[in-house]
């Protein structure tokens, strides 16, 4: 090889620049590269290795440089993988410090998210809790999810009892409205606004209202609806006022078409805004063209000016408003004065919300102001003619001139009551009025009693009519004097009959009333009107019949047209409707009323109220069906022992001497059956004290638990009988009263006895003695039968049998529980019941006094604290308490 050897070495710079910068293929790329440069600039094929490297020393060049590029190549590819690991090491670093960050702020966000939610839940459950309105949330099987407390309210219901239940089954006839609703939102995904739903919700009132109630859908992101949300508000008053609020202004409108008063409203502007239609008949005008100011297209031109000059004045002053004015009549074209009077209306702010006023023809008013005065003069000069006395007082002298051809004004001491009288109307303050000089205004009268000079009492009545001048002063009194004394005597003989016979009317709860010959009511007494609410328009004429029953009013219009046609007595009971919305009974009696020539001047009646009656009659008739069931249930239970005492006589009779086990057994059945009898005889004898107060109690200071302890011993048999548990608790504590001891372990042993009659076997009975306060807390608790809760009240009294008992043997009279409550009262106690329903047992609960043995009488139970305390007993007893041997 000719060359030399730096050529090759510097072609390593390139393989060392390649391995470090591309790694190793990169280096061994730069090698061939480097041999072909080397071979096809410098010299031959590097491939002819014995022809380019003829000496040794070539060859080991070229092996040299191979070596040198190999390892510069390794070197240059390690170097990049370190930096490649660096870098990625370095990447990785960085990848998880950007990750736990990202975690970190992913926990704070999802911690920031779940306080959000938090708080989001805490504002819902108080605008649940807080609402108004009953809100609820239903999933898509229409389930209760969430029901707040007024909703639950609404539907009469406990929140409990929703939540987790469809809609049909808490709340089923709501249920039948709302349904297809829901699932239209679920199905549409849109709301339905304020929907009135009515129907009758499940709680004891069973009262039919009305809803108003909206359901939004409850949708998620993709737009799936998950449930709805429903907001209810009852309206069932709101749709009562209503329908009053329409019937009122429905009556009020009528009222105003047929009234001949123009009636019209106008808005706080003073613009019209309706017109009766007697204004429309009058005016000729169209309600249209009334409204706003089209009113007065019909008003005199001299009027108008005046009308619209002070209208803003009385606009701002939200006065009453009253004038006069004249309007042209379609019918005649002439101007009739109308008197307008007008009152604003002001809402809850205190603003106007309109102006309501009248307008009153007083044209033939007006027109006859002059004749009427002319006539008044007329009609005085007539008076003073007649057996009157007429006088005129002159206000400038005081002097007073009399026409008295009667000499009335004789009487002792009446000039002074009379000069007295004129002169304090002289001293008043009389209205000015300067337009009405010569013009009476007020008049005054006054009736005096008298004494003549013959002695007799007489009554006067003196007119007096003010005169005013042209200043409005009073310048002339003018009037008359007239014995009253005959008409005295009959107004106090009328005020007199009139109260007796309206005393006598009323006395009757629902008094008298009196109708024409035709059969038209004119007057009720206030009782009746009382009692129906109507008032005395309604209830002229017919319209007393709107508050009779339904049912009756054939029968009762019927026969009262029957008596109205043939003049015959009216008899009639029937029911009537009262305010209370109760239907009282009635009896209706009424005769005619003739005059001296026998025809019929009126018809006069009374209304007796029969209510007690009937109550009696039903009473009756309850009494009778209970006497006939404890006739039937004393028969039964007499007879159920007399067939085992029968029995064991006829066995006792034939083979009573050859089997002493017979004789035995015999007699024990007989005395068993006896000691039944005894007892039931008994028990029918001490309820029947009891009822008149004849029952003897023999007091002492008694043990509680003694007496309980008699009670147990006594039932035993029978709870053992039936394989019931008796669960005693505190019934050995050593607590006193002041009481029957027999008597207060039959009260005891009665609950006992009546707990195992309506108790399944195997069944729990619990007997629990405890101190509250001052009193002793006895309850006797079962998980028998139950008690409907309409039986509730009338478990006490005698003879009652709810039901039957579950064991065989005798059911009893049903006056254990009465004797009970009797007893328990004799002592002072009282005794109650509860029970939550059929099959869920009952509890009987008795509380008496407890007797202070430190100052030897009864605690007062109003004194002690209504809590359970342990009982400490203090008097020392050593013995066993036979009842232990019992507890549960």
């Amino acid at each position: 090889m000719s060359r030399q050897i730096p050529i090759s070495l510097l072609l390593l710079i390139p393989v060392s620049i390649g391995a470090f910068l591309g790694g190793f293929g990169a280096g061994i790329f730069a090698i061939i590269l480097g041999l072909a440069a080397d071979h096809f600039l410098f010299g031959e094929s590097a491939f002819h290795i014995r022809r380019l490297f003829p000496y040794v020393n070539e060859q080991a060049r070229f092996v040299f440089f191979i070596i040198e590029g190999l390892l510069l190549t390794g070197i240059g590819h390690w170097h990049r993988l370190s930096k490649l690991r660096a870098h990625e090491s370095v990447r990785r670093q960085q990848m998880l410090e950007q990750e736990i960050v990202d975690r970190r702020e992913l926990e704070e966000s999802v911690a920031r998210s779940q306080r959000a939610l938090q708080s989001q839940l805490a504002e819902i459950e108080g605008i649940y809790a807080a609402a108004p309105v009953g809100l609820c949330f239903l999933d898509r099987d229409l389930r209760f999810v969430r029901i707040n407390q007024r909703l639950a309210e609404i539907h009469g219901i406990p929140v409990e009892a929703h939540v987790g239940r469809t809609v049909q089954e808490a709340i089923p006839e709501i249920g039948l409205a709302i349904i297809p609703q829901l699932r239209r939102v679920i199905a549409s995904g849109e709301p339905i606004l304020e929907k009135e739903i009515s129907g009758v919700m499940p709680d004891d009132s069973r009262a039919e209202r009305v809803l108003l109630a909206s359901f939004f859908p409850v949708k998620q992101s993709d737009g799936f609806v998950s449930g709805v949300n429903v907001a209810v508000q009852e309206i069932t008053e709101q749709k009562r006022f209503e329908v009053v609020l329409r019937e009122s202004e429905e009556k009020y409108r009528l009222l105003a078409e047929v009234s001949p008063l123009v009636i019209w409203t106008a808005a706080p502007d003073g613009t019209l805004t309706y017109a009766s239609q007697h204004w429309l008949d009058y005016s000729g005008l169209t309600l249209k063209d009334t409204q706003g100011q089209g009113w007065a297209s019909v008003l005199h031109p001299e009027d108008r000016e005046r009308v619209f000059a002070e209208q803003p004045e009385i606009l701002r002053k939200k006065c009453p408003y009253e004038t006069e004015l004249r309007f042209r009549c379609k019918q005649t074209g002439e101007y009739r004065w109308h008197l307008i009077r007008a009152l604003p209306l002001h809402d809850e702010l205190g603003k106007i919300s309109q102006w309501v006023g009248i307008a009153m023809d007083i044209h033939q008013i007006k027109c006859g102001e002059k004749a009427l005065r002319v006539s008044e003069a007329r009609l005085l000069l007539a008076l003073e003619a007649g057996r009157m006395a007429a006088w005129e007082r002159d206000s400038s002298t005081g002097g007073v001139a009399w026409l008295d051809p009667m000499h009335i004004r004789s009487a002792i001491d009446f000039e002074d009551q009379f000069q007295t009288w004129v002169q304090g109307i002289a001293d008043r303050d009389l209205p000015s009025f300067p337009e009405a000089k010569d013009q009476p205004i007020q008049s005054y009268s006054q009736e005096f009693r008298i004494v003549l000079p013959d002695g007799r009492l007489n009554w006067l009545e003196v007119q007096g009519q003010p005169i005013l001048d042209n200043q409005g002063r009073c310048r002339r009194l003018i009037g008359i004097l007239s014995d009253i004394t005959e008409r005295k005597h009959g107004e106090e003989s009328l005020r007199h009959t009139e109260r007796l016979y309206r005393t006598i009317g009323e006395s009757m709860k629902y008094g008298m009333w009196v109708s024409t010959p035709e059969g038209s009511l004119t007057y009720a007494s206030e009782s009746f009107l009382t009692l129906t609410g109507l008032s005395v328009d309604q209830c002229s004429g017919f319209g007393w019949m709107a508050a009779v029953h339904p049912d009756d009013a054939h029968r009762v219009w019927g026969s009262w047209k029957q008596a109205v046609r043939t003049l015959q007595p009216w008899d009639s009971e029937y029911r009537c409707r009262g305010t209370d919305g109760c239907w009282h009974p009635i009896l209706a009696r009424g005769l005619p009323v003739k005059d001296s020539r026998g025809a019929v001047i009126c018809w006069a009646g009374i209304n007796l109220d029969i209510s007690r009656l009937k109550e009696a009659e039903e009473a009756l008739r309850e009494a009778d069906r209970k006497k006939d069931e404890f006739i039937a249930l004393l028969a039964h239970e007499l007879r159920n022992p007399l067939a085992p005492i029968l029995t064991s006589a006829q066995l006792l009779k034939r083979r009573g001497s050859e089997r002493p086990e017979l004789l035995e057994s015999a007699s024990s059945s007989i005395e068993r059956q006896v000691k039944y009898l005894t007892r039931l005889i008994n028990d029918l004898v001490d309820v029947s004290r009891a009822a008149r107060g004849k029952l003897k109690l023999s007091f002492e200071v008694a043990d509680m638990a003694s007496a309980i302890s008699q009670a147990i011993e006594g039932c035993q048999p029978v709870i053992e009988k039936n394989q019931q548990e008796l669960v005693l608790r505190g019934v050995d504590q050593q607590l006193y009263i002041w009481g029957d001891p027999a008597r207060l372990s039959q009260i005891v042993g009665n609950l006992l006895m009546n707990a195992s009659k309506f108790t399944p076997i195997k069944g729990r009975i619990e007997l629990e003695m405890n101190r509250v306060g001052k009193e002793i807390s006895i309850t006797v608790r079962d998980n028998g039968i139950g008690i409907e809760p309409n039986a509730l009240e009338h478990i006490f009294e005698p003879f009652v049998q709810f039901e039957r008992p579950l064991h065989s043997g005798h059911s009893g009279l049903g006056v254990g529980l009465a004797l009970a409550k009797s007893l328990v009262e004799m002592h002072g106690g009282k005794i109650s019941v509860a029970s939550p329903g059929k099959d869920h047992g009952s509890e009987f609960s008795i509380r008496l006094p407890l007797f202070d043995q430190l100052s030897g009488r009864k605690s007062d139970p109003a004194a002690g604290e209504d809590e359970v305390q342990p009982i400490r007993s203090p008097i020392p007893c050593d013995k066993a308490h036979p009842a232990r041997a019992l507890k549960g």
